[in-house]
């Protein structure tokens, strides 16, 4: 999902450089008056004096901040928690990463704030709308980083479930959206729509803008068993599964069991190879030697530090862009998209405001885009206007 590189409004940033969930909740306070804007904070944390109470505090801090800004978290040394940068990095729509040496402190903080520079939308918001008998399972990130951001859904009028999703500037993220729906309530032998998906991005002025027109996620019902299909998605599940090879050996290395520790990197060699992922092969070099690429053989590296090791459990989330280019195998069918509205869903949605028309939910009283009453009593116009 691409947005263009256009300037909206100057950020506004804050720095933090302890460990506690303290400075997230400074940073807030510290950011809140500034609203429309891209505010932005970055955690730097060595571990010291981490020790968040077990009451869920922390989590209510994270749940406090999100949506009011972005944050890049970055452990430092060899005694902070991957798990914790993690969770700030999903929670406030950041990255997490770790520094082997603190000599690179200095050049990894200008690396995030010229990056921080080039954003240029406060904050972009995804809208999915449902039809009885559809519900969300789960709505994860899949590229720059596997996240998984279901619970930070918010409940939007018109049965829709909306996610805020951060400041971008001129990139491309991608989005895993699973569905459960009940076969009876739709046609067999059809696609049906399952979900209308809006974005919305907000501007220097706090304002939405719908960004484009909506986009639907479409099933076909049919008894018979289901023909394969490829999916962007299927080079993400792989990449997630390497990734929690990484992860289990880095946590097997740190409780000091090394051959476990070595196993689990020897799976993961075996499943990078086998994907032909280039980026997760890279980090695993710096954790262990590959003997044998064949059968994944491998001793860890020599000179092997904890710092290493934290750093590759965060560098293990982030994921590398999908293309089917790389595909190997292609649908047999496509899903054909159906007309958008049918005429008496026009009759009902659309904007009769001149230079609008646009298509709302049939339960809507105002358009979505402009804010102009619909005028329902007089089907005719709304259908022209809609055309």
């Amino acid at each position: 999902m691409p947005l263009p590189p256009k300037m909206l409004t100057p950020p506004s940033k804050t720095a933090a450089t302890t460990s506690s969930s303290k400075p997230v909740a400074l940073s807030a306070r510290l950011l809140q008056p500034l609203a429309g804007r891209i505010r932005h904070a970055v955690l730097f944390t060595d571990g010291h004096n981490w020790h968040e109470p077990d009451d869920g505090s922390f989590d209510r801090v994270l749940a406090a901040c999100a949506g009011m800004f972005t944050c890049d978290a970055r452990g430092i040394g060899d005694d902070w928690d991957p798990s914790d940068l993690l969770k700030i990095a999903t929670a406030l729509h950041g990255t997490a990463d770790g520094l082997a040496d603190v000599a690179d402190l200095e050049e990894e903080f200008r690396s995030v704030m010229l990056k921080a520079m080039r954003l240029v939308v406060p904050d972009v918001m995804l809208r999915l709308r449902l039809p009885q008998g559809v519900a969300i399972q789960e709505f994860r990130q899949l590229y720059p980083a596997d996240a998984d951001l279901t619970r930070q859904g918010e409940t939007a009028a018109g049965a829709a479930t909306q996610y805020w999703i951060g400041s971008w500037s001129g990139e491309t993220r991608d989005y895993l959206v699973t569905l459960s729906a009940d076969p009876g309530r739709f046609r067999q032998h059809t696609d049906e729509r399952l979900a209308r998906v809006e974005v919305a991005v907000r501007g220097a002025g706090g304002d939405l803008a719908v960004a484009g027109k909506p986009e639907f996620v479409l099933a076909h019902w049919t008894p018979d068993p289901p023909e394969p299909t490829w999916l962007p998605t299927d080079n993400y599940t792989g990449q997630r599964e390497t990734g929690r090879a990484i992860d289990d050996g880095c946590l097997a290395y740190l409780a000091g069991q090394h051959d476990k520790a070595r196993e689990a990197w020897a799976e993961a060699v075996k499943l990078a190879i086998a994907a032909g992922d280039d980026d997760r092969l890279s980090l695993l070099a710096t954790l262990v030697d590959v003997i044998d690429p064949v059968t994944g053989e491998v001793r860890l590296r020599d000179g092997l530090t904890t710092p290493l090791v934290l750093r590759a459990r965060v560098r293990a989330q982030h994921t590398s862009i999908a293309t089917t280019a790389a595909a190997g195998r292609r649908p047999d069918r496509e899903l054909r998209m159906p007309p958008a509205w049918s005429p008496e869903e026009q009759a009902a949605r659309a904007c009769s405001r001149a230079g609008c028309g646009w298509l709302s939910p049939a339960d809507a009283r105002i358009c979505e885009k402009c804010g102009q009453p619909l005028d329902l009593a007089d089907p005719g116009a709304a259908v022209q206007a809609g055309q």
